[in-house]
């Protein structure tokens, strides 16, 4: 049997303070930071859709997690480490890490985007888990809800 639901939000919102805290940090951050620039991508809409990065090394968030004695099995079932080849390892490496939100706003998934020239696919996002399906989850709707309720207008569009 897996992990609950409990835990795997808890590894999403441990994953999420950690990319956000990489964001800030001068040597893992700064490259994101400066893509993130680049693009016109404001401190506030960093702050307000919780923008993060990954390092661009094997064990930044199982290094972070193992040392707070958080459940590897969690952090693997959401998607965030790989287990099953040696040492617990990162998903993510080297990216500009982007919260996918339930609509209460807690962190079910990640996009991510490599950072210049990075390994990997230019664009890499969680799989699906017990608590993120892909058919289900609306990027933006825990940002946007109020303003939906009170315009009673909503914009769909694919992507973030």
């Amino acid at each position: 049997m897996g992990v609950s639901r409990t835990e795997l939000l808890r590894a999403c919102a441990a994953a999420q303070s950690f990319f956000r805290a990489m964001l800030k940090r001068e040597d893992h951050g700064r490259p994101a930071r400066d893509a993130l620039r680049a693009r016109g991508v404001s401190e506030e809409m960093i702050e307000r859709f919780g923008l993060g990065a990954s390092p661009h090394r094997p064990d930044g968030l199982a290094s972070v997690a193992s040392a707070k004695q958080l459940s590897l099995t969690a952090f693997a079932e959401a998607g965030l480490l790989y287990t099953d080849r040696g040492p617990a390892s990162d998903v993510f490496r080297g990216r500009i890490m982007v919260p996918i939100r339930d609509q209460l706003g807690r962190p079910i998934a990640f996009g991510a985007r490599v950072i210049g020239d990075g390994d990997g696919p230019k664009y890499l996002n969680s799989r699906e888990t017990p608590i993120f399906h892909k058919s289900d989850a609306l990027y933006g709707l825990a940002e946007a809800s109020e303003s939906i309720r009170s315009s009673r207008v909503a914009i769909v569009a694919e992507g973030y």
